[in-house]
């Protein structure tokens, strides 16, 4: 069993851990460093959101990595929400700094306001990722058309997220009727 800090301190015993593992109710991220169990009797975990939206927001965001790293109370977690590419993804630079578990969004990398979301280069994206340690992947599968329909219907903002905002517009560019995400999960777990 991987040495976490909630069973370090007594939380919880590493035989309930692992009962909880196994019934999926608690799930370990792994860091380059050090790892997070995240689940119900288990201590609360602090996320912090850091990315680009812009190339001249790049040396601030590495420098939040840094300052960040060095805190004698980290963050638990890390997402980098970078919505451009970079000289150096955010995310390589967080795995290497950090220490802990990184987490992503790669459609963000792979959106195009006007083509939309090109299948193979988003499962070249998550497998790019994948490859360089990132611990986690939001991936928006579930918007459909007939349930955003609905939604603009009976909610006063249809869709909260940015990520499930790019989702649905790529449905709207490349008339699919389910997220390009689904068809991707499916088709690399499948």
């Amino acid at each position: 069993m991987i040495d976490l800090q909630d069973t370090r301190e007594g939380i919880i015993s590493v035989e309930k851990l692992r009962k909880k593992l196994g019934d999926r109710s608690a799930v370990v991220l792994k860091g380059k460093q050090r790892s997070v169990a995240i689940g119900s009797d288990l201590l609360i975990k602090v996320n912090v959101n850091i990315g680009a939206n812009e190339k001249k927001a790049f040396a601030q965001e590495r420098m939040k990595v840094k300052v960040l790293s060095r805190l004698g109370y980290r963050p638990d977690t890390m997402m980098d929400l970078s919505i451009i590419r970079l000289p150096k993804p955010i995310y390589e630079i967080a795995i290497g700094e950090f220490g802990g578990p990184v987490g992503t969004l790669p459609h963000y990398l792979c959106y195009h306001p006007v083509k939309g979301i090109d299948r193979g280069r988003l499962l070249e994206e998550i497998e790019k990722q994948a490859e360089a340690g990132v611990s986690w992947m939001t991936l928006h599968v579930t918007p459909r058309k007939d349930l955003y329909e609905k939604a603009k219907k009976i909610r006063q903002i249809p869709c909260a997220s940015r990520g499930g905002g790019i989702v649905i517009k790529d449905m709207y560019i490349n008339k699919r009727s389910e997220s390009v995400i689904s068809w991707a999960c499916v088709i690399k777990v499948g």
